[in-house]
Formats: C-alpha cells, structure tokens, sequence
C-alpha cells in the first residue's frame, strides 16, 4: 500500500473550497421542472461544507490549545485511602467572611475527580501524603 504525505488541513480545505465553487456554478445551472427546489437543496448542502471547512480550519489553529486542555483533564494524582484518581486544576485563593478553620487569601488546590466534580483542600493538606503522584514523582 503506497503512502501519501499528509496534507495540512488547510490544504485540504482549499480543495474541498474549489470544488464546491465548480458544484455552486453546476447549481447555477440548473433548469427545469423543479429547478427551484434542487437548487435550494443544493446550496444548503454547499453550505453545510462551508461551514465544515470552517470548523476544520478552527481546529487545525487551536489544535496545541486543545491538546493542552486534554492534558490536564488527564489525572495525575491518587488519593491513597480511596484509590480514587484526580488531575489537579490550579491553586486558588479563598476569599471567605466566616470565622472558620479557613482564613482568607490561603491557598487552596482545586482538583477534579473522574466524575467531573471539583474539590478544593488546603494545599499543605493536599501535600501531607493523602495523595500521591501517578507518575511516582514527589508532590
């Protein structure tokens, strides 16, 4: 099986662009009994590749941004009484009025859970042996 270079997408929807102007001059074309009709299911059809060329075009430019926010959704952390597996989102800072065991501008580390539900727990907490790296690095 002979192996062809992969074309950007770019390249990709140039071609499908010319022939959709070469199917939209066909369209133009058209006559007869129910000429209307056709033409208008055509051009809708011409549209919606338009419109794929578009959507393919966004993703080729934002294909690293992509890639990077399917990372992090990756879990990098175990909780090691539960076994549960997390990916940590970022560190916050807590901006709270109550009297509790939290005080204000302490940071915090916010990390997901494989349901989708975010937690957030003091960051020495979060570091205190309760979890571990699934990478086996230290925390």
């Amino acid at each position: 099986m002979e192996s062809h270079p992969r074309r950007s997408i770019g390249a990709q929807v140039q071609e499908i662009e010319r022939l959709i102007a070469e199917q939209a001059d066909r369209v133009r074309s058209v006559t007869g009994f129910g000429a209307g009709i056709r033409k208008a299911e055509a051009e809708a059809h011409l549209h919606r590749l338009r419109a794929a060329c578009v959507t393919l075009l966004w993703v080729e430019k934002n294909e690293a941004a992509i890639k990077a926010a399917l990372a992090k959704s990756t879990p990098t952390h175990r909780h090691i009484a539960r076994g549960s597996l997390y990916s940590i989102v970022g560190e916050a800072s807590l901006q709270a009025s109550t009297d509790r065991s939290i005080a204000e501008g302490e940071i915090l580390t916010v990390y997901r859970g494989e349901d989708g539900k975010l937690w957030a727990r003091h960051e020495a907490e979060f570091r205190d042996g309760r979890f571990e790296r699934i990478d086996g690095e230290p925390i």
